[in-house]
């Protein structure tokens, strides 16, 4: 199946009801790294996430942090996985790990945001909260320079909804690794990778067209284009569009010379160009 038949296949299957049987039961889930120990529980759920998440951590059977996890962002509000969204893990690769939990708000697609609790050793020790929001995309870790800083692998959804519908939105790559309490965006450190979406949205565009929709996909390539540091060739890449009828599509997105002044008022609020 193409990836934009998949798409439209994947909204039309995630916009199906919920059924009885997706309640979730309240829990506990505990994980351990030597004198330490980390509880998410929760509150049962009536559709497919389990609600109220909380975290207690201990040290050396201690309470060091007792937070209730919905107050610590507007969309920290439930769990997708509860038992498999806490671990320990050292993503800053100083030996240290942190507690992480992957929280999920609901819905059709969205949104995921990952709390990341670091310690601060004190006296007394205590942890500070890091909220990373992923939107629509999650993430995965990946190890991807050889640093020893895990690697956030995940995609801008900045550019959801922005200039075409969802499901024909295309959110290129991001790259993050945490530092010192901070998500930090290396994306443009892994310039082969980001040719490679490149790559992957010509050949997606055919079929885009096909559909009468590639805006999505125009935006998404155009901004890999800027983090290639092919800023010159963008106008003549955008005239081109422009020609074929590339830039227009469904109503209440910016379309032709529209779309262009747009896109490139928002790659520079974005920080793609820069």
């Amino acid at each position: 199946m193409k990836p934009l038949l998949r798409s439209l296949a994947l909204a039309a299957l995630l916009a199906a009801p919920a059924t009885a049987e997706a309640k979730v039961a309240a829990g506990s889930k505990t994980v351990s790294f030597e004198s330490r120990s980390a509880t998410l529980s929760w509150s049962k759920g009536d559709f497919t996430t389990a609600e109220k998440p909380h975290l207690t951590i201990k040290i050396e059977g201690q309470v060091v942090l007792d937070k209730d996890l919905t107050k610590a962002c507007e969309l920290c509000t439930s769990l997708g996985d509860p038992k498999h969204d806490i671990a320990f893990r050292d993503v800053e690769g100083d030996g240290e790990p942190e507690v992480t939990v992957d929280l999920f708000s609901g819905g059709a697609h969205c949104c995921f945001t990952t709390l990341i609790f670091r310690l601060k050793p004190g006296p007394p020790p205590t942890y500070s909260t890091t909220v990373a929001s992923w939107g629509n995309g999650g993430y995965v870790l990946k190890q991807l320079d050889g640093d020893g800083i895990a690697d956030f692998v995940t995609t801008d959804d900045a550019f959801a909804y922005t200039f075409a519908p969802y499901v024909a939105s295309y959110r290129p790559p991001q790259f993050f690794e945490f530092r010192a309490g901070r998500m930090v965006n290396r994306t443009r450190h892994f310039p082969a990778l980001i040719r490679k979406d490149l790559h992957e949205i010509d050949k997606e565009l055919p079929d885009a067209r096909k559909f009468g929709e590639t805006r999505g996909l125009i935006a998404a390539r155009v901004a890999d284009m800027y983090l290639l540091g092919l800023g010159p060739k963008v106008n003549a890449y955008l005239e081109a569009a422009l020609k074929r009828g590339d830039l227009n599509g469904m109503s209440g997105y910016p379309k032709g010379r529209k779309f262009i002044t747009a896109l490139k008022k928002f790659l520079r609020k974005t920080g793609y160009i820069t």
